[in-house]
């Protein structure tokens, strides 16, 4: 996996976030800006999880994806004590 960039920006409340691979290889987390500093970081691991686990390439059906993605930010979040940086 090449750099996770991460990125707040304002979007309507009903999107908490998205991951997008660039032309460099390096996977863009954005992430609402108007959501709570939780929710927040809820959406970062679930995001990357979905880099980590490859899924930006993948075949699988959404609901596995989505399955995967939450099963693994779970985990993450379990280990971790990271917080978001702030531009």
């Amino acid at each position: 996996m090449n750099d996770i960039i991460v990125r707040f920006v304002d979007v309507p409340v009903d999107l908490k976030g998205i991951v997008k691979e660039d032309s460099n290889g390096d996977y863009n987390i954005y992430i609402n800006a108007r959501h709570s500093s939780s929710v927040q970081l809820e959406t970062y691991f679930h995001e990357e999880a979905h880099a980590r686990l490859g899924h930006l390439h993948s075949d699988k059906s959404i609901e596995e994806i989505e399955l995967e993605a939450q099963k693994e930010a779970g985990a993450m979040m379990g280990d971790s004590t990271t917080r978001l940086p702030r531009g």
